[in-house]
């Protein structure tokens, strides 16, 4: 089978971490499978070995370990998968599923379990990987409280009309726009009444708590704000039910666990956070930022640090120096 050879460079084998420990890219450049010649092919080689080498593993053991689970789900995405030599493609949590599922059926329930938790690891990272701080180590987006991409955000809304009744796609959509439109908690998020939303025609406020603090939604999430306040499924609160919850994270946690697809790791606390990181990365100032938020603590700022964009060194020295405001 031939490769595609236009693969996107930043998704092939064109960068590295060469920030690896000696005996580390020994074991990726020599790995070898017990496989033939024809699926381990040079293109499948450089592919892999890219991905565990930024992947960078911490000791000789784990790159042995990454490497071999990489590697048999690579030659088997490409042949007889027939899928490109493309990370976004190859690491989809869909194809790891129909890997171990198809894919890796010699091999028993512990070697599948433990090859599951290998590509998963890998795939969180490589699918966020940044070339241009390849030595840094991204937290784990199975984190509960990491930011989603916008690839994942855009998944999801586009999810809402997959979901099998009415009712499940106003409530999908309630906890989409709340979370990542409004950066709301899970029990507010049950909690919020239509009445709450206040339609100033150009802009949408939210206002929480009975009016303790106000929101004002992202612009991007406008129209699902709007069409949720519109949908025949919402009568009282935006998440749509009879009466109010007296267990509302426990009633959200059994709809998720329903509603939402296997292996994506969906969470209100992400949603929050891509909020939160999508302001900061925009500059937005923090007190009021924190208002909007309802925290007085920079605890949960400072734990999405590493998600926050980092200015150059140029960009420093002129925001540092305050250069070109008037006194």
């Amino acid at each position: 089978m031939s490769v595609d050879q236009s693969v996107d460079p930043m998704r092939h084998a064109a960068y590295s971490n060469h920030h690896l420990a000696s005996e580390v890219a020994f074991r990726i450049a020599n790995f070898t499978p017990n496989a033939p010649k024809s699926l381990w092919s040079e293109d499948v080689q450089r592919f892999t070995r890219s991905a565990v080498s930024d992947f960078a593993p911490v000791n000789e053991d784990e790159a042995a370990r990454y490497i071999s689970a990489v590697a048999w789900l690579t030659m088997w995405s490409v042949e007889p998968g027939g899928l490109p030599l493309d990370r976004q493609i190859i690491f989809d949590a869909a194809n790891r599923r129909r890997f171990l599922a198809r894919g890796h059926t010699s091999r028993g329930a512990a070697s599948k379990a433990g090859f599951s938790y290998l590509l998963e690891r890998i795939a969180a990272d490589l699918l966020t990987f940044d070339p241009a701080r390849p030595g840094v180590r991204v937290p784990r987006p199975t984190e509960p409280f990491a930011p989603y991409s916008s690839a994942e955000i855009s998944r999801f809304r586009s999810q809402t009309m997959t979901r099998s009744t009415a009712l499940q796609r106003a409530r999908w959509r309630a906890l989409l726009t709340l979370g990542a439109g409004l950066a709301l908690s899970v029990a507010e998020i049950m909690l919020a009444e239509v009445s709450d939303v206040e339609d100033n025609g150009d802009h949408l406020v939210m206002h929480v708590g009975g009016g303790e603090r106000s929101v004002v939604c992202l612009a991007v999430w406008e129209s699902e704000l709007r069409a949720l306040l519109k949908d025949p499924e919402v009568d009282t609160f935006l998440y749509p039910k009879p009466v109010r919850p007296k267990r509302p994270a426990f009633q959200a946690k059994q709809f998720i666990g329903i509603a939402a697809n296997p292996g994506e790791g969906f969470k209100i606390e992400r949603l929050r956070s891509t909020w939160i990181v999508t302001h900061v990365n925009a500059g937005t100032a923090l007190v009021p930022l924190m208002e909007a938020l309802g925290v007085k603590s920079l605890s949960t700022l400072e734990r999405l640090a590493p998600f926050f964009a980092h200015p150059s060194g140029e960009e420093l020295i002129t925001a540092f120096r305050l250069a070109g405001r008037s006194e």
